[in-house]
């Protein structure tokens, strides 16, 4: 405990020293005593300097991250254009020979 109580004086001590202790220590339990209904009775948390401070709230933490680690990427580029079959070997003018074959006009 922090509070340590005084060890009783030499026994060949007056009685008014003993008497004298004793009414210190009654007084310093009466004040905790005290001090412990008070807090019962307003329902507050004791405050004492052993307690460790509060966690923080570790899902907002990651969350904040998240937005953090968002915000400095670049926004993304347009779409990729879809792919285009590539031409057939050995076929350069095919449409030109199938509109030849077929009627269609070519393209001049």
């Amino acid at each position: 405990m922090a509070d340590e109580p005084t060890p009783d004086p030499a026994p060949d001590g007056t009685l008014d020293q003993r008497v004298s202790s004793l009414e210190t220590g009654q007084q310093t339990l009466t004040e905790k005593i005290d001090e412990l209904l008070g807090i019962v009775k307003s329902g507050r948390e004791p405050t004492t300097t052993a307690d460790p401070p509060p966690a923080p709230d570790i899902t907002e933490q990651v969350r904040q991250a998240i937005r953090d680690v968002n915000a400095e990427q670049p926004p993304p580029a347009k779409a990729p254009e879809p792919e285009k079959p590539p031409r057939e070997a050995g076929q350069p003018h095919r449409d030109r020979l199938v509109g030849i074959l077929y009627g269609k006009e070519h393209k001049r």
